[in-house]
């Protein structure tokens, strides 16, 4: 199963107060995604912290850690 379509990885963002997900699909590798998480720097650091986490990763075959970025600006259309 594709690791953004879980429900308990879900369920896990949810209760770490992750607000949104996107999901892209990597157009180099067709089974390679890359997903962009709308949380906040508390709810972030409390779900790489959550001792479940990696169990689910490793279930889900994710094979890297996260990657972490500030977004500079939010622009409208």
């Amino acid at each position: 199963m594709a690791a953004w379509r879980s429900r308990s990885f879900h369920e896990k963002r949810r209760e770490h107060g992750c607000r949104r997900a996107q999901v892209y699909f990597d157009p180099d590798d067709a089974r390679r995604t890359w997903c962009i998480f709308d949380w906040d720097a508390k709810g972030y650091e409390g779900f790489l912290a959550d001792p479940e986490i990696p169990a689910i990763a490793r279930q889900l075959g994710i094979q890297a850690p996260p990657g972490y970025a500030t977004a500079v600006v939010d622009l409208d259309a």
